[in-house]
């Protein structure tokens, strides 16, 4: 069966390709031509809400189409995982770390939201939870990419910066750098490492895959303290600040 380029089904697979081909923002059109043949197209509408409230830092924009996804799939774990990485990212701690509890309670085997959970809980500086965490993602997958990421981010927590650096071979470092939602926490490893030519470098790279999130590089991630009095970090977010702040939907 062929499959129509103008229809719902069409755009959100264009939508899908450019997110790891090209940029998330470009991907936006393509799942808001989706939405507006099918409004009720759920994932479409997922990574549309995603896409808002993540890469482009709009939460108001993806709140009504989340509450829209809940109505119409309602048990659906991706919705809720990206409900909690926008309230995270909003600086809703709190609440992001309920929901991220429930989504593991719903997915115990997930180590990529465990992973996300992972960061979260250290920028809350729970760190006891994150070293008990990252423990527990070692005991149940060792060489997954995501659980050697996570053990370099405590690692980098403990001060062993070697062993941090250890741990983040070509292929682990492969799987954060291509994955649309994780780049910039890979950026956000290196600063905390206070390996900035390398943080600069993977920020760039988020950047260019659609990250125009303002308030999260300029503000809220506290693992950019070091990095933000630099003349590069400051040249970049005028770049950020300005596609962040004309920002149409």
């Amino acid at each position: 069966m062929s499959l129509k380029p103008n229809s719902a089904e069409g755009y959100y697979l264009l939508g899908r390709i450019e997110r790891f081909r090209g940029t998330v923002i470009k991907a936006i059109k393509h799942f808001e031509s989706a939405l507006a043949i099918d409004p009720n197209h759920s994932s479409a509408l997922l990574f549309l809400a995603a896409a808002y409230g993540i890469q482009a830092g709009k939460a108001s924009l993806a709140e009504p189409l989340l509450r829209r996804l809940q109505e119409i799939d309602p048990l659906t774990p991706l919705s809720l995982f990206a409900s909690g990485y926008i309230q995270w990212l909003e600086g809703k701690l709190y609440h992001a770390l309920l929901t991220f509890q429930n989504l593991i309670k719903m997915e115990p085997e997930s180590l990529i939201f465990k992973f996300f959970m992972a960061y979260l809980l250290a920028w809350q500086k729970n760190y006891d939870q994150v070293f008990s965490l990252v423990d527990q993602m070692v005991r149940q997958g060792p060489h997954e990419s995501s659980t050697l990421w996570s053990l370099s981010l405590k690692y980098a927590l403990q001060g062993e910066k070697k062993k941090a650096l250890d741990a983040l071979s070509e292929e682990v470092k492969k799987f954060v750098w291509n994955d649309p939602e994780s780049p910039w926490l890979g950026a956000s490893i290196y600063a905390l490492l206070d390996e900035r030519e390398e943080a600069f470098l993977w920020l760039e790279h988020a950047i260019d895959r659609g990250w125009i999130n303002y308030p999260l590089f300029a503000e809220r991630n506290p693992f950019f303290a070091n990095i933000r009095g630099e003349a590069h970090f400051k040249k970049l977010m005028e770049r950020v600040k300005y596609e962040w702040e004309h920002f149409e939907v």
